[in-house]
């Protein structure tokens, strides 16, 4: 028998794949995005678990965008004027216009939510806003076509790529001064870091490669080929295993870079060509605006396909795509607790977010009477703590507790609230006032201590 055709076979399998692996886990609750639609003038916010969405006319070429960690305002960089837009999400206007000195390309917003880093192209520099005034700071020269910025996890550093310098500019942002500067490949473009922010990958637009940058030593550690046109990057997670997704553009195709060996372990045909790569707050889920195709391609890193498209339609180039963690929902209250707050929402406004639904549902009640159609979970009100893996491991995502009253998932939400979660919504009244509002209640026979 000759083995070595079945050999080639395995080898040649997708990482995943391989026989007798352990299926991958369901991706958690999908976020809502802001994407910058070029040539559209607007922004979209996508809800990517239903692929429903909304355009904001923002009256100008549309290239970069950032969402601020409350989910609140969004920033909109303009490629044919001096001005970048402040977006009021809840709302759906931009409220105000911020003259940065040239045209401007990516938005990144600091990890503390305090500033808005804007790369200006048009006059080499980062225009610095002050998201508490909305008013520019200051700006910082960096090098020639400065297009992506990063911040480190610690938010000490920003880390800003310039296109026609080939440099990397290392920003103090205590003394917002630029203190080094790292020769990278040939037009670096697009930035990733990793989580505790110790390697900085850089796309290499003009050399088909991308460097690896040791950030304690800011030297290039390691240069890795890959494929045609790398622009846009993302840092992901398959099993625990870190991995840099890298859109080739040139060559509609994706790269993944094991971040243990700073190799290339899988190349993945997309058939479409990837301009901006976003991972979700989990890193389990890549999301990817594909061009010609006017689409946003749903990755799914653990199972290692697109599991959905999403048809942004229009004459449009979908740019810069950021990460929406904390959806505002008209008309919830906001209720202060112990590390942070969660938001009291009544029967009408849960009915409309389970339309879309994109969270996970907990019933905290006990004894058991009842449940909400679609719930997830039965985790007693008082017994949160004890039931920690039944929760999300990613404190960002989304979660919905209710009981009977809102009296035990008030309690329930607090919990969650100290325990470090910062999307938690209770529903007031819960289960008496879903019933009163006219929505069904289901009553099942089982041993859930709910």
């Amino acid at each position: 028998m000759n083995v070595k055709p079945i050999i080639a076979a395995v080898l040649a399998l997708p990482l995943g794949f391989l026989p007798f692996s352990a299926a991958p886990a369901a991706p958690g609750p999908q976020p809502m995005l802001a994407v910058a639609l070029g040539g559209g003038g607007q922004i979209a916010l996508v809800n990517t678990a239903s692929g429903k969405l909304v355009r904001i006319d923002v009256g100008s070429v549309i290239h970069g965008v950032g969402v601020l960690p409350d989910g609140r305002t969004a920033y909109a960089a303009s490629r044919n004027s001096d001005e970048v837009s402040v977006i009021d999400l809840s709302r759906r206007k931009v409220i105000k216009r911020i003259d940065v000195g040239g045209r401007s390309h990516h938005i990144a917003v600091s990890p503390d939510g305090r500033w808005v880093y804007v790369t200006v192209d048009g006059n080499n520099t980062v225009a610095v806003i002050d998201a508490g005034t909305a008013a520019l700071a200051t700006s910082i020269p960096v090098g020639a076509g400065p297009t992506y910025t990063v911040f480190s996890p610690d938010g000490s550093r920003a880390y800003v790529s310039s296109k026609k310098a080939g440099t990397i500019s290392v920003i103090d942002m205590a003394r917002m001064k630029v203190i080094k500067k790292i020769t990278a490949g040939k037009q670096p473009d697009h930035l990733a870091l990793t989580p505790d922010g110790n390697i900085l990958y850089v796309t290499n637009y003009g050399s088909n490669n991308v460097s690896a940058i040791d950030t304690r030593s800011d030297r290039v550690m390691a240069t890795i080929p890959v494929g045609k046109g790398p622009h846009g990057i993302a840092v992901v997670e398959r099993r625990g295993r870190l991995l840099v997704a890298v859109g080739n553009l040139a060559e509609t195709s994706l790269s993944l870079i094991d971040v243990a060996t700073n190799r290339v372990v899988q190349t993945i045909a997309l058939g479409t060509a990837p301009m901006h790569l976003t991972a979700s707050p989990d890193r389990n889920t890549l999301y990817i605006g594909s061009i010609p195709a006017r689409q946003l391609l749903v990755y799914d890193v653990a199972r290692g396909r697109v599991i959905k498209r999403i048809n942004l339609g229009g004459k449009v180039q979908i740019h810069q795509i950021a990460v929406i963690k904390k959806p505002i929902m008209g008309g919830s209250k906001t209720i202060q607790s112990h590390g942070g707050s969660y938001h009291n929402i009544d029967a009408r406004q849960l009915r409309v977010m389970m339309q879309d639904k994109a969270f996970l549902l907990i019933n905290v009640h006990i004894p058991y009477q009842g449940e909400l159609p679609r719930t997830d979970r039965f985790i007693p009100f008082n017994k949160i703590e004890q039931n920690l893996d039944q929760l999300p491991k990613d404190k960002s995502a989304k979660i919905v507790v209710y009981c009977r009253s809102g009296r035990m998932s008030a309690i329930a939400a607090k919990t969650l609230v100290k325990l470090g979660y910062t999307n938690v919504w209770n529903l007031k009244r819960g289960m008496r006032g879903w019933q009163q509002a006219g929505y069904p209640l289901l009553k099942k026979t089982h041993g859930s201590s709910g």
